[in-house]
């Protein structure tokens, strides 16, 4: 039963505080008020740029999704700004009709003396229609004022007449209107939230969208009148206010309700995706709930939802949603997150589980009874104590640089939901029109790739799973680069006095290197030496006693990395404070002559050079950051240095068993004595282009890098040889199947096809058996008729399996014919490359030999990306073709 003149039924106020609450009508009366709170409005969702200023963000967001409240042409809200009363009638005439523009009129006496014929006439019409609805009234003596403010008061009266009270019954007219209207919107709770505002002054844009949004969620009212016996008799009317209720049922409405018919329901969002196809998302809503209920089961998904909300994933959030009738024509207005979410966020490196709760950045977190992991986007099949356990601070699996967000979703502080994103990095090697190559292809149409990247860039890969567009991302990779001056333990190092802490798994680099980081929020994923100490190591051609008279210090004659060819003071002691030089037997005189030619690392304080010489006695910290120190005098340089029998090493190597071979980097400085007594400093790069050459002796320091040896420093005795300084055969592969022609009576053979320089049709005259099928390779030389000689080639398509740019080495995980060990090489001089994008059927100019994705770390992936031929009693790789793709696709 009602309480007579009196609102019966439940406060709203607790209901709102706990945000389920049923919701359909306010919206309405909202939507009107929001139209006039801006004449421009911005799409339904958007971000203002003063977004920052507004307090009441849920409503404001809320009126936005359903098109009542937006913004200004400059992007701006204005929350401070106040509404004036004739833009308040124009925005509940929308609400009341469903936030579509109403039919209204004037009357031929206006109600009001000062709207007709001024500045405010536009609204006459809104504001009769809402003085005949008992929604407004004026300011009196026949005035309404139509541009001055409204009031908190003013506009809880607006809004309790939209929900169905009468303004005569509830006494909102008269002396104490504005106590009547106070007490009845704070019971309606039309205030829930705005505690501290004042309702006598001017309502703000902001606190405006508060009580409409308020309103929206109130039920409507209705009034009941029963005809009851009084004690004297008599009949006697009573009449009471109680919630509206409809349908069979007798369900209580809102506004938004009954004027939208949309609900309010509340959940956590775990799903949004774009529609095939379109510029709409579908999301799914699990743990559903509306008027405090279960709503359809627990688990609602809706399609062609205008706006991505990824960024809301796993949160508690509000959907605006108009049902569906038939299961396909559902609409969502909107969705924001509720007021019950906390969410914390770091990174993986700084998480971890300390007893029963999370620790995250140094702060402990208890955790919910029930509770979920997202890797990426995928649903994981521990909790997050278990995960957190094997994970916890990053592994090989699971990078520190990882984003982490740990969410409390249900308004307590008990954390439910992890989500982690995860990120790698890889060079990339070759950059198409819409693809970008880096260990594989990453397309357009499965990636959105950054502007701008170029071959030689890290990129940081993200999935597709953690994007509603089903897209990975490809971005530039931070990268920072310098001289590691400093190193803690065996995974911390300096440049430029800011320390740097390596991904697990990433090997640092060494003391005094020069290195390129490549960074995941701060952590070290990759590291590309670019010298590990090279220009800290001289070569001393000599060594001896000062010719100054007194002088404390040796001299010797030096070559530095960069050339430079000087005598200098040396201090008597190495940089271990032991003698720097040995004695001969006799225990006096030193023994400078073992000390030629030899490399050593130095400091250099006040122009005096302190010496470290590096021999086979040397420690891991005396190789100038370097692993391991080679020497030999049987050595065959040819693209790479290499012996009949290995070399001798120093016993401090981290690599010492068995090795025989060693690459050039292209950047290592290579010290070389030819000519008997004259000296040059080379790169890497160049020394690997020698002819074959024999020194009489090669002093080198290494890195093992992919299972081989590399040369970042050597020395290279030629004796009184010189400094080391083809084929004619043209070769093309087939872009498209050969097909046959006649012309003037002469048949021919044609083939479209690449030859490294252009894409050209080739006529052969006469048939080849079998044709040339597409992808195919062969030989060619012209006939100077326009014709051409053609020798179709054997040639195998497979992957490449092991591939090493300074020597050229390669090896392919299928039997090619004529390779061996020996000829199992690219050859700078002597091989063909052709480089083709197989899938598109063109040339390329510029590629990268790529191992294939099985053999660099996509072991699932057994796509092809080379065809090879060895021509019979050649040396090295006659002719590779190689998908810039990475994936051979004919």
């Amino acid at each position: 039963m009602g309480v007579p003149c009196k609102i019966c039924g439940k406060l709203r106020s607790k209901a709102l505080r706990d945000k389920e609450f049923p919701q359909k009508k306010v919206l309405s009366l909202v939507l009107c008020v929001a139209v006039m709170l801006s004449v421009m409005v911005m799409g339904a969702g958007a971000a203002f740029s003063d977004q920052d200023k507004i307090k009441n963000t849920e409503a404001v967001d809320a009126c936005v999704a359903l098109n009542i409240i937006g913004g200004y042409e400059d992007g701006s809200y204005h929350p401070e700004r106040n509404i004036k009363r004739s833009e308040i009638t124009k925005m509940i005439c929308v609400a009341l009709n469903g936030g579509k523009e109403p039919n209204v009129s004037t009357n031929t006496t206006p109600t009001f003396s000062d709207v007709r014929g001024t500045s405010a006439a536009w609204a006459e019409g809104y504001i009769e229609s809402c003085v005949a609805q008992g929604i407004i009234s004026g300011v009196g003596g026949g005035r309404f004022s139509p541009n001055g403010n409204v009031t908190g008061t003013q506009l809880a009266k607006m809004l309790l007449v939209s929900l169905g009270y009468n303004a005569n019954t509830e006494e909102f007219v008269g002396n104490a209107w504005a106590t009547n209207v106070n007490v009845r919107a704070s019971q309606k709770g039309l205030y829930e939230g705005l505690e501290s505002m004042d309702t006598s002054a001017a309502i703000t844009r902001d606190n405006a969208a508060q009580m409409v949004w308020n309103a929206m969620n109130a039920y409507e009212v209705e009034y009941k009148t029963t005809i009851v016996t009084g004690e004297d008799g008599k009949l006697e009317t009573i009449v009471t206010v109680q919630d509206k209720v409809v349908g069979d049922n007798d369900d209580k409405i809102t506004l938004l309700e009954d004027k939208y018919d949309a609900k309010a329901i509340t959940g956590t969002l775990t799903k949004v995706k774009q529609d095939n196809g379109k510029s709409t998302y579908n999301i799914t809503i699990e743990n559903a709930k509306y008027n405090g209920g279960t709503y359809n089961g627990g688990t609602v998904s809706y399609t062609d939802v205008s706006k991505d909300y990824s960024d809301l994933l796993y949160q508690n959030v509000r959907v605006l949603v108009k049902p569906d009738k038939n299961g396909k024509d559902a609409v969502v207005y909107g969705v924001y997150a509720t007021g019950k979410n906390t969410v914390q966020t770091g990174l993986l490196a700084d998480l971890k589980m300390d007893g029963t709760k999370a620790k995250l950045d140094g702060t402990k977190y208890d955790l919910a009874n029930t509770n979920t992991v997202y890797v990426d986007g995928v649903k994981q099949s521990d909790n997050i104590k278990t995960w957190l356990t094997t994970n916890g601070e990053g592994n090989a699996t699971y990078g520190k640089g990882s984003e982490v967000e740990l969410l409390a979703v249900d308004g307590t502080s008990d954390y439910s939901i992890l989500k982690v994103t995860t990120f790698e990095v890889k060079e990339i090697t070759y950059v198409g029109s819409d693809y970008v190559t880096a260990g594989t292809k990453y397309s357009d149409d499965d990636y959105v790739i950054s502007d701008g990247l170029k071959k030689g860039d890290y990129a940081l890969i993200s999935k597709d799973t953690n994007y509603a567009d089903g897209k990975g991302r490809v971005e530039k990779a931070t990268v920072v680069e310098g001289k590691v001056t400093s190193t803690k333990g065996s995974d911390e190092v300096m440049i430029d006095g800011t320390w740097y802490t390596m991904n697990t798994g990433v090997t640092a680099p060494k003391l005094n290197a020069s290195a390129k980081l490549v960074l995941v929020n701060g952590y070290v994923y990759a590291v590309d030496t670019v010298t590990a100490g090279s220009s800290d190591v001289a070569l001393v051609v000599e060594v001896g006693n000062s010719n100054t008279v007194g002088s404390k210090y040796y001299q010797a004659r030096l070559i530095l990395a960069d050339g430079t060819d000087k005598v200098v003071n040396v201090e008597k002691n190495d940089g271990n404070d032991e003698a720097l030089i040995d004695l001969k037997s006799d225990g006096k005189t030193p023994d400078f002559e073992k000390y030629s030619n030899k490399l050593a690392a130095y400091d250099v304080s006040k122009d005096v050079y302190t010496l470290t010489f590096i021999t086979t006695d040397s420690s891991q910290t005396d190789m100038a950051g370097y692993e391991n120190f080679y020497y030999t005098s049987s050595a065959t340089i040819d693209g790479s240095v290499r012996s009949g029998s290995k070399f001798n090493a120093a016993a401090a190597n981290k690599e010492k068993n068995d090795v025989s071979r060693a690459y050039f980097d292209d950047n290592a400085t290579v010290f070389v004595k030819y000519k008997d007594d004259d000296y040059k400093v080379v790169t890497g790069e160049a020394a690997r282009k020698w002819d074959e050459i024999t020194p009489s002796m090669v002093r080198m320091l290494t890195e093992e890098k992919s299972n081989s040896q590399y040369i970042g420093v050597a020395y290279i005795d030629l004796g009184d040889k010189n400094v080391p300084g083809g084929s004619d055969k043209t070769y093309a592969v087939a872009l498209d199947d050969s097909y046959t022609s006649k012309i003037d009576g002469t048949t021919y053979t044609i083939v479209k096809a690449w030859n490294g320089t252009e894409e050209t049709e080739y006529k052969y005259e006469g048939t080849l058996s079998g044709g040339i099928t597409k992808g195919s390779v062969f030989e060619y030389s012209s006939n100077g008729d326009g014709t051409v000689d053609i020798d179709k080639l054997t040639a195998t398509t497979t992957q490449v399996k092991t591939y090493d740019k300074g020597s050229g080495e390669i090896t392919f995980a299928d039997t090619v014919t004529n390779l061996t060990g020996s000829n199992a090489k690219i050859d700078a001089k002597d091989t063909t490359v052709l480089f083709v994008d197989s899938d598109a059927a063109t040339g390329e100019t510029n590629g990268e030999i790529q191992l294939a994705p099985e053999f660099n770390g996509d072991a699932t992936n057994h796509d092809d990306n080379v065809t090879v031929y060895v021509d019979s009693g050649d040396d090295c790789i006659t002719l590779i073709v190689v998908d810039v793709q990475n994936k051979m696709a004919w």
